[in-house]
């Protein structure tokens, strides 16, 4: 196939979402936004081949509940996956926001972790995750052996596997004592519990920018004869949440952690070069006795709650990124006919 640039680039931006998303996600603020670039906004139709919907200068999306489904053997989104690649590398000057393999890192926990664990830059600029492992069998006796190993103390929050797909992926539960490990349901991942003062950062990142936003967390625990403590995550740090698990006893509540700017920074930037993603959040969270940030959880193409411009902002980067790849293809864009078509 004939892959040279064509005269003039198509001026129609995909997407797709599911229904998750698209309810708590302002689909029509976004068509709104890209009309004033200039741009059709469309949403794909998954049961037509992507080619015969094309041509388009972007796509964004959020195929990850269709990945987990392709990666757990269903056929029908074994069929989308393959289709969309198929029509991306026919179309190589498509931009995607963002590409499956970079999606794909992020619905995995395990890996979301290890990435950052195996990364000499994250190394180098202290970007840490609590120790972890992955847990593939309810044998107590291996599990304890595989906690040792990763040097996973107690307690520890014990998370599905799977981070996107299905309710059952933020369903979680905290383990005390290995009485608890009775109550773990592999494959999971065992990540030590960090006190932090019952405060979540959210960093949510649009390219270059990013925005953080504080949530309620999990209150501050210690090891021992406890019963193992099950939650759902967005419940416990939802905006405005009011839980006893949340709740602070007074020494707790008088020194309240603080992220700072820097850190913040440094996260993004590391993050942003060894996930090669656009649209992510990260969940930080600072421990309460050395200050020092942990990344805890990482989440694709979030909502954003609580960047109120964050609509306006995408459709801002995607005209750029179009611009951008326009320039490297015809050069100079004021002299090329589609500059012209931009609305004031």
């Amino acid at each position: 196939m004939d892959h040279q640039p064509l005269r003039h680039m198509s001026r129609k931006v995909g997407y797709w979402w599911g229904d998750k998303k698209a309810s708590r996600f302002n689909t029509a603020e976004l068509g709104d936004h890209l009309a004033k670039h200039g741009f059709q906004f469309v949403k794909l139709n998954l049961d037509k081949s992507f080619i015969q919907q094309g041509p388009f200068c972007a796509i964004i999306h959020k195929f990850s509940d269709i990945l987990t489904k392709a990666d757990s053997g269903d056929s029908n989104s074994l069929k989308i996956i393959e289709s969309f690649k198929q029509f991306i590398q026919e179309s190589p000057h498509t931009i995607v926001i963002d590409s499956i393999p970079n999606v794909r890192i992020l619905l995995n926990r395990f890996e979301q972790y290890r990435i950052i664990q195996d990364s000499q830059l994250a190394l180098q600029e202290g970007c840490l995750t609590p120790p972890f492992a992955a847990l593939n069998t309810d044998d107590t006796e291996a599990i304890k052996l595989t906690l040792k190993e990763n040097n996973v103390k107690y307690p520890f929050v014990c998370k599905p596997l799977i981070a996107h797909g299905s309710s059952s992926a933020h369903q979680m539960c905290l383990v005390f004592s290995e009485k608890g490990l009775l109550d773990i349901k592999p494959p999971c991942v065992a990540q030590t519990f960090i006190n932090h003062n019952a405060k979540l950062f959210k960093i949510f990142v649009i390219n270059d920018k990013y925005f953080v936003v504080d949530r309620p967390s999990l209150k501050n625990f210690k090891a021992g004869e406890i019963p193992t403590l099950h939650f759902d995550s967005p419940d416990i740090s939802k905006p405005n949440s009011s839980s006893h698990l949340t709740e602070l006893d007074e020494v707790s509540r008088a020194s309240p952690p603080v992220l700072k700017e820097n850190d913040v920074r440094r996260h993004v930037q590391i993050l942003r070069k060894i996930l090669g993603l656009k649209l992510f959040g990260v969940d930080l969270i600072v421990e309460n006795q050395t200050g020092r940030p942990y990344v805890i959880d990482m989440n694709i193409f979030p909502g954003y709650v609580g960047v109120d411009n964050h609509v306006s902002l995408i459709a801002n980067m995607i005209a750029e990124l179009v611009k951008e790849s326009e320039m490297k293809i015809f050069g100079d864009t004021n002299s090329h006919p589609l500059a012209h078509n931009k609305q004031s």
